[in-house]
């Protein structure tokens, strides 16, 4: 957890720096989430960050990513930490990008490592499509694997609605994540967001809410869909299964 840790606070850290210009983007985000599943209930905050730079080479770039939470029972349950950081290498066209991806997860129950494919195709200004999948590890020796894709529409440039759905598979454990997201650009870089996720577990199931704020530090694009589509992409370049958030 102590690797997770520094690593979100170095990636804040230079995000905050003159040094992030040119050819290098980012994002930092704040949320909170409340979490009901099997009759309990669950609450959550946390940082992520993201940084991106472009090799100059051929559309290539590189991209980091680390996020950290930290979870509480209701009724004095307990709590926990989890935390996930990794990197990709991303190829962008006029028209998308696909990315290449290893991460490694920390939560209160297990260990694991994802590794896998992702991408993003822009079908017009207001559309953007997105596809992902790959292999997982966890402690213990449970492998596995994972699929979902992703629709995002944008209205007026500046707010958007995205739907999604994944699907995870470790050992004899399968979920299946059904999401919605709505942000809005309120002001200049800095956008709202908030979420709903329904996690399909056979035997039960979960429901989270989230609500967050989200900084694009990458020069100043006018619009939300602008800054999506040239600071990183969380999509392709990571994977966020409600298994890896408890």
């Amino acid at each position: 957890m102590r690797r997770i840790l520094l690593g979100c606070a170095s990636l804040l850290a230079f995000a905050a720096s003159p040094a992030l210009a040119g050819d290098w983007s980012g994002t930092f985000a704040g949320d909170y989430s409340y979490f009901h599943a099997g009759g309990s209930d669950a609450n959550s905050v946390g940082i992520d960050g993201m940084l991106a730079r472009s090799l100059d080479w051929n559309g290539l770039s590189v991209q980091a990513n680390a996020d950290y939470h930290y979870l509480w029972a209701g009724g004095g349950g307990g709590s926990v930490n989890s935390g996930t950081f990794g990197g990709a290498l991303v190829w962008n066209g006029m028209d998308g990008r696909i990315a290449a991806n290893a991460n490694y997860h920390t939560t209160g129950l297990f260990n694991g490592t994802t590794y896998g494919v992702g991408g993003e195709w822009y079908g017009g200004p207001d559309w953007t499509l997105g596809l992902r999948g790959g292999g997982l590890s966890v402690s213990g020796g449970g492998t596995g694997g994972y699929v979902g894709g992703e629709a995002i529409k944008y209205f007026d440039s500046n707010w958007s609605l995205g739907i999604g759905m994944d699907y995870t598979s470790v050992g004899h454990a399968r979920v299946t994540d059904y999401s919605a997201r709505v942000e809005y650009l309120a002001w200049q870089n800095l956008s709202i967001y908030g979420g709903y996720t329904f996690a399909d577990i056979p035997g039960t199931s979960g429901h989270v809410l989230t609500i967050g704020l989200k900084w694009y530090c990458d020069g100043g694009a006018p619009t939300l869909v602008d800054n999506n589509r040239s600071a990183p992409s969380a999509f392709i370049s990571n994977f966020a299964s409600t298994i890896f958030q408890f």
